[in-house]
């Protein structure tokens, strides 16, 4: 499985303290995702650079930055409350906070991503890439 938030992207971002770090000295997480989902991660950066009307393909790439958003919601919070064992009840309500948070998150991934231009569409894509690892 490829791995998503490792590799450090170039140019600055924002670090802890609300300064500008270069993104390369900054810290990285990562999450792995499954191959087949790798596979359609890949297949819309892809088209997404390759044809001269990138929002034909925003709906696939909505699709595939909710999946992943789910999957890194468990892997980042869910994953390690299982791994201190924080017991039934306590796990059993932060699954069911992030299920409920989950069912939301397509209508507003969906929205943004429907509005966004061909260049910011571009964009997106090149940043993603640089998550992917």
């Amino acid at each position: 499985m490829r791995q998503v938030g490792s590799r450090p992207s170039s140019g600055f971002s924002t670090g802890p303290n609300g300064r500008q770090v270069r993104a390369s000295r900054m810290r990285r997480v990562a999450f792995s995702i499954p191959p087949a989902l790798e596979s359609r991660v890949d297949a819309v950066i892809s088209a997404i650079r390759e044809d001269s009307t990138p929002r034909a393909h925003a709906e696939e790439l909505a699709d595939v930055i909710v999946e992943m958003t789910h999957i890194g919601l468990g892997a980042y919070f869910l994953a390690p409350l299982e791994r201190v064992d924080v017991g039934t009840l306590a796990y059993g309500t932060a699954k069911m906070g992030v299920k409920a948070a989950g069912k939301g998150l397509p209508t507003i991934v969906r929205r943004v991503i429907g509005g966004m231009t061909d260049e910011q569409l571009e964009e997106l894509v090149e940043i993603m890439d640089e998550m992917m690892v």
